[in-house]
């Protein structure tokens, strides 16, 4: 199964909170059963520097905003 995470932060490179702990361990836990987990997240300058393996094609989403909302 091809699995992807949109999230706003990963251990141990972008950290605030318990989110960025269960993106690193349930995509890890994920990919030893088996599944292609991809992980998407905003560019911070942190990832640079970090190592992780970057995409070399990025598709652009774009997001409408409802204003009336």
């Amino acid at each position: 199964m091809d699995i992807l995470f949109a999230a706003s932060e990963i251990a141990p490179i972008v950290k605030v909170g318990g989110l960025a702990d269960v993106v690193s361990s349930l995509s890890k836990a994920l990919r030893l059963l088996g599944h292609k987990v991809t992980i998407a997240l905003p560019r911070y300058k942190a990832l640079d520097s970090s190592g992780l393996m970057m995409a070399r094609r990025l598709t652009p989403m774009p997001l409408e905003v409802d204003a009336k909302v």
